[in-house]
């Protein structure tokens, strides 16, 4: 069933004012009314708002309809305002509709006022539809520009984020070590292995590539990221922990909830300037019946991030999860952590509900379906990976010299033979010398010239099908395009990568037997 229309009517005859009421109701429109008879009762109910339509005579003692327009539209833009009245005249009539009058109607063709009224609903809702249209429209160019600056960036960042984790790897491999420098150097491959992971989330957020789930424990999850965010939130911030029992269980990708934890807990610690409290709980729930459009009946896991900050005012709340739209200085938000976390939440067939009052703090809560438990494996160490000594001739192509360097030495270590080459080309006329003892290309699939990693390998493979190879990228997803026309055969890697994991990459594909 439908809401009556609210209007509001400036008119200073009672009569008049019924006469419209019961035309309106025999027409069959419900309709609740405000009546105003002079400006003072105009202007209160206006600046009360909540209005479906305004009716307003043109001349009235001590007010005119044209400055009663005047205050519509500037309260109240997209309200339709139209005058019923006896005494308009035509030139006033199109002058009033110049200035932003929905439509005029005479008193003497009150007939036509209901359908006047339908038509100027109708306008306003196809006028909101096209708003939320645009919005959307603006919405996903803002998210195709975080496509490109995420995919043009990723593969610096990661060129860059393999050398740092690389060396620092290298380094803690050294003995021995003082206790102090061995503690800075777990910091710094702490924080390196963290950033990989932004960029990664931002890849995925930018992308839409599908989240990698696992049975996962939620709990577990949550304990593993807390230890990671006390030192970024700060002495000043409290941080409590409130794990359910029994332990909550997800489909979910790990890194993408970590993404979620860590967004909401600095979003926190930025609405306490002074200091605060910040609660992380986790739980379960049976929903029987939804109460939004985006919930369902089910049982779910939740995710709560509850803080002391300062909260949301009302005006800002409709926005928060937009895009780009941030409260905070500039230089330091970007506007996508909570978007990236809507976003998130979404791809796991979840939602999120806010909870928060201006002065009284702000709770976050992440719902996710819930999933039966799994035994959770006894920790043990990881299988060793093949990174045995090799003999082979491998040829690097890599444009970034850092990288290039970085890999050549763990494969030299490894006891390989390694040739390089920082472009297409370049590898070519490697190639044309020294073919006959190469036995594996190890290429970025982006290179500097016309010939990709990909273009590159295809060549090759065609002069020497026994060719083993492995294509190296800094950013999920680009081999997509050219990677099908490729034998089966051929490994990928990603980066930032680990000595150790380049060398099992490498061993494995060296020591796979020759396609049938």
């Amino acid at each position: 069933m439908n809401s009556p229309l609210r209007i509001l009517h400036l008119e200073d005859s009672p009569t008049d004012h019924e006469l419209i009421r019961t035309m309106l109701r025999k027409a069959g429109l419900a309709c609740d009314f405000a009546h105003a008879m002079d400006r003072a009762d105009y202007e209160a109910n206006l600046a009360r708002g909540g209005f479906d339509l305004i009716l307003a005579d043109y001349s009235l003692p001590g007010y005119d309809g044209m400055t009663a327009l005047a205050a519509v539209r500037n309260q109240h833009p997209d309200t339709p305002f139209i005058f019923v009245s006896g005494s308009i005249g035509e030139e006033r009539a199109v002058e009033s509709l110049k200035h932003g009058a929905t439509d005029y109607i005479l008193k003497d063709h009150l007939e036509r006022l209901p359908t006047a009224i339908q038509r100027a609903l109708r306008e306003v809702k196809e006028h909101r539809q096209r708003e939320e249209l645009e919005a959307r429209l603006q919405q996903a160019r803002k998210l195709e520009t975080i496509g490109q600056f995420a995919g043009g960036m990723a593969h610096d960042f990661n060129n860059l984020l393999t050398v740092i984790l690389g060396r620092v790897s290298f380094l803690l491999d050294e003995e021995p070590l003082s206790p102090r420098t061995a503690e800075s150097l777990k910091q710094v491959y702490t924080a390196g292995d963290h950033a990989a992971k932004l960029i990664h989330q931002w890849l995925l957020f930018s992308r839409k590539h599908p989240p990698l789930r696992e049975t996962a424990n939620l709990n577990t999850i949550v304990e593993g990221i807390v230890e990671l965010l006390r030192p970024l939130l700060g002495s000043p911030v409290a941080l409590t922990l409130e794990p359910a029992f029994p332990p909550p269980w997800v489909l979910a990708d790990r890194g993408m909830i970590e993404q979620v934890l860590m967004n909401l807990a600095l979003n926190a610690r930025d609405a306490m300037p002074g200091g605060g409290r910040l609660l992380i709980r986790t739980g379960t729930l049976r929903r029987c019946a939804p109460g939004d459009p985006a919930e369902r009946p089910g049982d779910f896991a939740f995710l709560s991030v509850r803080d002391t900050g300062h909260g949301i005012s009302p005006d800002i709340r409709p926005h928060i999860f937009e895009p780009f739209f941030t409260t905070k200085p500039e230089g330091r938000g970007t506007g996508l952590g909570l978007a990236m976390v809507m976003d998130i939440a979404k791809r796991h067939e979840g939602w999120i509900e806010v909870d928060s009052q201006p002065g009284e703090g702000t709770t976050f809560t992440l719902f996710l379906p819930s999933t039966p438990p799994e035994m959770e494996p006894a920790p043990s160490a990881p299988s060793a990976p093949r990174t045995g000594a090799g003999h082979e001739t491998v040829l690097v192509v890599e444009d970034d010299f850092n990288v290039r360097e970085f890999a050549s030495a763990v494969l030299q270590r490894s006891g390989y033979t390694v040739l390089q080459a920082k472009s297409g080309d370049q590898a070519l006329t490697v190639w044309r010398r020294h073919a006959p003892k190469i036995s594996l290309l190890l290429t970025d699939v982006v290179l500097p010239g016309d010939l990709s990693g990909l273009d590159l390998a295809a060549r090759l493979l065609s002069e020497k099908p026994g060719l083993k190879v492995v294509i190296v990228s800094g950013s999920p997803g680009v081999m997509t395009a050219g990677a099908a026309a490729l034998p089966s055969s051929v490994h990928t890697l990603s980066k930032p990568y680990l000595p150790k994991i380049l060398a099992q990459t490498i061993r494995t594909a060296l020591d796979e037997p020759p396609a049938s």
